[in-house]
């Protein structure tokens, strides 16, 4: 069974957990990855959260910004924000992956953040308030080996959950990407936003 606060800990080890291979290295579908899954009208399509308990593999896309942060407010970065999101949910599913996509506000109050979110909107999952400090931004920027913090970031983790248990319960985790500017996310988006191995 996993707990929040063991959620938490297994997110902020991923810098330990992206660098050891194991099942979650899987195959890839190179015909839906990259011309199908990035096609325009994949990359137009609305993202609908699932809101459904995952069953075997995961990938996690964290997307984290601020209203208080000028590249995150323009209208390139939002669009390529939206963009990402069906190709990504394309990737996943081709590989037989579900998809989680998370949007993190380093807003210190709580309504800001949820505001400046809805500029991209929808997520699955939001984490919104405290600034620099709030869980996302300790798991996955302050926990990580190497990370400059800085914002925006897209982070994308894949995770694998047990189908046979009875109870909640991560197998295993890891980082497999990270754009750390608004130019990189973009260009990676243009480029079809692939999943890296």
């Amino acid at each position: 069974m996993i707990s929040i606060r063991s959620a938490l800990v297994a997110v902020s080890t991923l810098g330990v957990a992206s660098s050891v291979p194991g099942p979650l290295a899987a195959p890839r579908a190179q015909a839906l990855r990259g011309a199908d899954c990035a096609s325009p009208t994949v990359r137009e399509q609305a993202y609908h959260p699932s809101y459904e308990l995952p069953q075997g593999r995961q990938v996690v896309v964290a997307y984290i910004g601020a209203s208080t942060c000028g590249p995150c407010r323009t209208k390139q970065l939002k669009a390529a924000i939206q963009q990402m999101k069906p190709m990504l949910a394309c990737q996943a599913k081709a590989t037989g992956r579900t998809l989680a996509v998370m949007g993190v506000s380093l807003d210190w109050q709580v309504d800001t953040a949820i505001s400046y979110l809805a500029g991209t909107a929808p997520y699955d999952e939001i984490i919104a308030g405290n600034n620099w400090v709030n869980s996302a931004a300790l798991a996955f920027i302050w926990q990580a080996p190497d990370v400059v913090p800085s914002i925006p970031q897209v982070v994308l983790l894949e995770r694998e959950f047990d189908p046979e248990a009875t109870t909640i319960t991560l197998r295993h985790q890891r980082e497999l990407g990270r754009f750390t500017n608004a130019a990189a996310i973009e260009q990676w988006v243009a480029k079809g936003a692939l999943i890296p191995q």
